[in-house]
């Protein structure tokens, strides 16, 4: 299975890099993964300034999306 790192970025331009990765079955699954997360750090506060993004990024470092915190609605 492939191996896809999940990025965060922050508006101040911190980057909190993912070293390990996660295996997923292909780009659908790591871009509902990323969805997750996104939902998940949101729900537990601390993101909510504009500008919060995670980058999904291929085993080959091919950048596969970007996905704005703004984009994902919290779950509750």
């Amino acid at each position: 299975m492939p191996r896809y790192y999940f990025v965060l970025h922050g508006p101040d331009g911190e980057i909190h890099d993912d070293h390990d990765g996660t295996e997923l079955a292909d780009k659908t699954q790591a871009f509902a993964y990323a969805e997750r997360i996104v939902g998940e750090l949101k729900e537990a506060g601390g993101y909510e300034e504009p500008g919060w993004a995670m980058y999904i990024r291929s085993g080959s470092d091919d950048e596969i999306a970007l996905l704005p915190f703004g984009y994902v609605f919290q779950h509750h």
